[in-house]
């Protein structure tokens, strides 16, 4: 029964071993130490006469934990415990059982038998027709974790490369998936955990545009180490041979490796030949009932993401606001005194406090030669900033230094921004970007994002703009700042009217896309509570259930993607505070859109006067890289997004 691929060369795995700063006596040491603590837990099977090379087995978990001996323990334990408590995918292993054996045929999952120059293994995922027929996910989870067993038993590279093509990802196996969230939520949680992969690169090739854009966004809120791995890929190309060996690419992309099909058989007759070890393992599992206190990986995979995704931690956030001279009609009603009080209370400060150390960051600001130099009329603003960065002065000057950047480094998002320009003007006639003019209880500020009805602009999108979109947002921002007091941002996007001209014109300027979320959150201290997605269409929870397993759990917790209808959404928004539109007693989104635009044209000459304030660049001290990398770098800036 040996592997069909071939191992690391004694030079390759000598560079391993450099790498992870071990030694074979090191890690024949480090074994013994795993099993003799393995053979301490009451919980943990007794693994002599299971068919397992104990010491082998071992030792590949240690290296694929990097020679980290608690890594390891957590590793192994959670396998094991794994294969007690997730029967779905543990009980009954036989790859030739018969739901197995059709997956082969309409599912081909490769492996090719040489390794990269680096060391790397490559293993390809693909759909032969878009057939959905006799697909099952439960079926597919089993085999690629059968699978992955063996590799961790038998194959040692220094690490993997996963190539996922979505060519014949049809709408029927994007259902069967959607009917199966539970079941992926744990495949992908308990699949990090017991399976140490060392991911070095994942490609997403033929991804159809609208996933290649959910790709993209995930940029902000996807797990920063994983996220950077990952390469999207609309259309297959020759990145492939570009980037990888003719031997390790598939002879169905123009390589010299194993076709998806042979590949795929080559997976079906190995599995098949270990048939009998996999049924020696059944019982090879944890005894939860001897388990010492808690499990908490095992509640993480069962629990942490289905149960968090919508448990929302509810705490004090604040924003500080004190007064200053509002521009314009007044539409947003500014928190009372005593709810003022609460806002300071909630990050430690109160307003003399935050008065005196707003005189400090003006101060700070001045002995910067790169930076504006700001008159005792913005104290306000600066009190306002620092709470909002949860009374830092550090992070407050983070910030600024940031905010006044941007206006340098962007100027496609921050120059230019008068409200008498027909191109501003044309954006109210296309969406509705309000913030409402009451509080919530908790005295969170809601805004909300929405495509305006096809019947306000006759259906045509041609003159509709994302960047005019943007800079508008940039300006009601820059409002929002400067008079508003409240605890914390609730974000609303309405789905409601949103079209395929939409998604297109979004699609086509994604770095412009990026830039905007990557500045913004990197300038302005916006805290947010929630955000809510209204009125989205029926994949869009499918997407949810996908994604959200690679999400930051603060993140998990704080999106929250509502069914049909907005009862569930009134349990987090009273409805008498909303517009007309979703059966509030406030005025319509049309009539606070015209309200807004009056507002922002109200702080004509203060924006056309911005235009000067900014970071003289020429001037900075220092090396400005890092700042750089944390607004416009490739994904750093992305996970800027201040959450409480």
């Amino acid at each position: 029964m040996a592997p069909f691929w071939e191992p690391l060369s004694a030079a390759q795995l000598e560079d391993l071993h450099k790498e992870l700063g071990a030694s074979e006596d090191t890690v024949r040491r480090d074994v013994a130490t795993v099993r003799q603590w393995m053979s301490l837990q009451p919980h943990l099977p007794q693994l002599d006469g299971t068919g397992l090379d104990v010491d082998h087995w071992i030792r590949m978990y240690l290296l694929r934990c990097k020679n980290s001996i608690e890594r390891t323990k957590e590793s192994l334990d959670v396998l094991l415990s794994g294969r007690t408590t997730i029967p779905e995918f543990f009980h009954g292993r036989d790859p030739t059982a018969a739901d197995v054996l059709a997956n082969f045929d309409n599912t081909l999952v490769a492996t090719m038998p040489r390794l990269t120059a680096e060391g790397l293994r490559v293993h390809y995922y693909a759909y032969p027709s878009a057939d959905a027929k006799n697909f099952s996910v439960e079926a597919l989870f089993r085999r690629v974790l059968m699978m992955a067993e063996l590799l961790l038993r038998d194959d040692l590279p220094r690490g993997e490369l996963v190539v996922v093509d979505l060519a014949n990802g049809s709408a029927s196996r994007l259902r069967a998936f959607s009917l199966a969230l539970a079941l992926f939520s744990k495949f992908v949680r308990g699949g990090l955990k017991m399976y140490p992969v060392r991911m070095k690169r994942f490609y997403l090739i033929n991804l159809p545009p609208y996933l290649a854009a959910v790709m993209t966004l995930l940029g902000q809120v996807m797990k920063e180490k994983l996220y950077n791995r990952i390469q999207i890929v609309v259309s297959t190309s020759d990145v492939l041979n570009k980037d990888l060996p003719a031997e390790c690419v598939p002879q169905d992309y123009g390589g010299q490796g194993p076709s998806l099909r042979e590949g795929n058989d080559q997976w079906r007759s190995y599995l098949a030949e270990n048939r009998d070890w996999f049924l020696a393992q059944e019982n090879v599992k944890t005894d939860e009932s001897k388990r010492v206190g808690p499990s908490s990986f095992m509640d993480e995979i069962h629990l942490g993401c289905p149960g968090s995704f919508r448990t929302l931690v509810v705490e004090p956030l604040s924003v500080r606001s004190s007064s200053m001279a509002r521009i314009g009609p007044e539409i947003m009603t500014p928190a009372s005194a005593e709810e003022e009080q609460r806002i300071y209370s909630g990050v430690g400060t109160d307003a003399a406090s935050a008065r005196r150390d707003a005189l400090q960051l003006r101060q700070w600001l001045r002995d910067q030669p790169h930076l504006p130099d700001l008159s005792d009329e913005d104290d306000p603003w600066l009190e306002r900033y620092l709470v909002c960065s949860k009374n830092s002065m550090e992070r407050a000057k983070r910030g600024l230094d940031c905010y006044f950047t941007v206006r340098s480094e962007a100027p496609t998002i921050f120059a230019d921004r008068d409200s008498d320009a027909a191109a501003f003007k044309r954006t109210f006639d296309f969406t509705y970007v309000v913030t409402l003019p009451k509080l919530t209880p908790d005295l969170h500020r809601v805004h909300i994002y929405a495509y305006a009805p096809a019947d306000q602009y006759g259906g045509d999108l041609a003159d509709f703009s994302f960047e005019d979109l943007y800079r508008r947002m940039s300006m009601t921002m820059d409002v929002k700042f400067r008079e508003d007091l409240c605890a914390g941002e609730v974000c609303v996007l309405d789905l409601q009217h949103n079209t395929t001209g939409h998604l297109a014109k979004f699609t086509a300027v994604l770095p412009f896309v990026k830039q905007f979320f990557a500045c913004s959150l990197a300038a302005y201290p916006a805290r947010i509570h929630q955000i809510h997605v209204i009125n989205a269409p029926s994949y869009m929870s499918t997407i949810e259930g996908l994604i959200k397993p690679f999400l930051k759990k603060k993140i998990q917790d704080r999106v929250i993607i509502h069914p049909p209808g907005l009862d569930s959404f009134f349990e987090h928004v009273p409805k008498a505070m909303l517009p007309k539109d979703y059966g509030g007693e406030e005025a319509s989104l049309k009539e606070l859109s015209g309200k807004w635009q009056e507002k922002i044209d109200a702080y004509r000459g203060w924006f056309l006067a911005q235009e000067g304030v900014k970071s003289d660049e020429t001037k900075r001290v220092g090396d400005k890289t890092a700042l750089s990398e944390e607004i416009f770098g490739c994904q750093g800036s992305f996970r800027q997004l201040t959450v409480d």
